[in-house]
């Protein structure tokens, strides 16, 4: 079995300080399970028991890099998450038999609003088109001619509103 050496920096980094945390919670509850590793193609999966099971593969590549994936929907959007975190926590349990944890100087986030920001995109957002509207669109071509150079060119207006039309500067 190959070793790869990941420090708890190193999980940090790639996951970030958020998902970090909350990957070492899941790890320290125990909630990854299945851990096997493919020598073949260098790679790692896991299950991980949250509020569903996630599967979770990591695969080494020869250059210290490594990738990541999650069938979680955190991951879809910021690819990675707490998952991912606690699989190569429990990774590097697995290949170490130092200290685990050792106390590391990791600055907490005190100021709340980057981590509203992030709750607030995290949660999947449903319900935020309630209903459908009918537009009305006008669009108009015209074909023109460059003074100087007399190259052909078309100048595209639209407008679009509900009962208003409004001018659409930018296209």
């Amino acid at each position: 079995m190959a070793q790869f050496y990941l420090d708890t920096q190193d999980i940090l980094k790639i996951t970030g300080q958020r998902f970090f945390r909350r990957g070492v919670d899941l790890y320290k509850k125990g909630r990854v399970t299945k851990l096997t590793y493919n020598q073949m193609i260098n790679s790692w999966q896991a299950t991980v028991k949250g509020g569903n099971l996630y599967q979770v593969s990591i695969f080494f590549f020869e250059d210290d890099d490594l990738e990541a994936k999650c069938d979680c929907s955190a991951y879809q959007t910021h690819y990675t998450c707490k998952h991912i975190a606690a699989v190569l926590l429990a990774i590097t349990k697995h290949n170490s038999s130092t200290t685990f944890f050792p106390e590391q100087n990791t600055t907490e986030v005190t100021d709340p609003f980057p981590l509203r920001m992030i709750d607030m995109f995290e949660t999947e957002q449903t319900g935020l088109i309630t209903k459908e509207t009918q537009l009305k669109l006008h669009y108009q071509l015209k074909e023109k001619r460059h003074r100087v150079l007399k190259d052909t060119y078309y100048e595209l207006q639209l407008k679009v509103g509900e009962n208003q039309l409004y001018i659409v500067k930018e296209l």
